[in-house]
């Protein structure tokens, strides 16, 4: 194992000292002899100066399952310089987000198909005002509420989803006070707190929060209708990509129109 800013490896000496244990215990945990305690395991990583998603990883292998923090500045930006120019490929709208439902980039498509609910149908102006933000606060928003009204038909559905979407997002950092600070303005629209409150008594389904089916009624490109689904990054599990793929032969072509196809 590699000491951070050195060429050279840890001795089981250096760690044992660096993580408040002895050598002997470094020793028969590295040959699996004994099982770690969370708190030496912890020590452990820190001396290390393992990245969170390495450290909730190791901990899970331990069995002491955790969940990281949301990823700061410097994750965001690894993340872009990887999935920046994937995003921008896609034939098909898409966005890139974190476990706390921020969304981080989306590419053109996107902006051009509904973006007008987050401000403006401009790539540009569009990315600035929802980056670090969620859908859920542009939907609930009383600013931007008539915008996504005129562009989904199905608005109950969606307000179901991306409430369910924050409401398990919430539900593994309900201590985090970024989630907080969101909804606590977000409990000011009554639309989302009666929803809320019906995922609290357990009376929502939160079965198609991944998968679902979208219905876009653009004032321009006319009916779309895409299906969402979701993947986790490789390098980094805490990012996740939104895929919406066209469903019926209207979109597809639409979607082909609009990337000079």
């Amino acid at each position: 194992m590699l000491q951070p800013g050195s060429r050279g490896p840890w001795s089981q000496t250096d760690l044992a000292c660096a993580s408040g244990t002895d050598q002997a215990h470094i020793s028969r945990i590295e040959s699996n002899q004994k099982h770690p305690q969370y708190p030496t395991l912890a020590r452990i990583c820190e001396a290390l100066d393992l990245p969170p998603a390495t450290r909730h990883y190791l901990f899970a292998l331990a069995g002491f399952p955790t969940t990281p923090p949301l990823p700061n500045e410097e994750a965001v930006r690894e993340e872009l310089i990887q999935f920046t120019p994937l995003i921008s490929t896609l034939p098909y709208p898409a966005l890139l987000m974190d476990e706390g439902e921020r969304v981080w980039h989306l590419n053109v498509l996107l902006a051009t198909c509904w973006g007008a609910c987050f401000g403006s149908d401009s790539h540009r102006e569009c990315l600035s005002s929802i980056r670090g933000k969620r859908n859920v606060q542009f939907l609930f928003h009383p600013k931007h509420f008539p915008t996504w009204r005129v562009y989904f038909p199905k608005l109950h559905q969606v307000m179901d989803r991306h409430v369910g979407l924050f409401w398990r997002a919430y539900q593994l950092r309900p201590c985090d006070p970024d989630m907080n600070e969101a909804l606590g303005m977000l409990q000011s629209h009554e639309e989302f707190r009666r929803r809320w409150r019906a995922l609290e008594a357990g009376k929502m389904n939160l079965l198609l929060v991944e998968h679902d089916l979208l219905q876009v009624a653009h004032p321009r490109l006319g009916s779309l209708l895409f299906a969402i689904w979701r993947t986790k990054t490789a390098a980094d599990e805490r990012f996740i990509l939104a895929h919406f793929t066209p469903v019926d032969e209207a979109t597809a072509r639409a979607l082909s129109r609009l990337a000079g196809v």
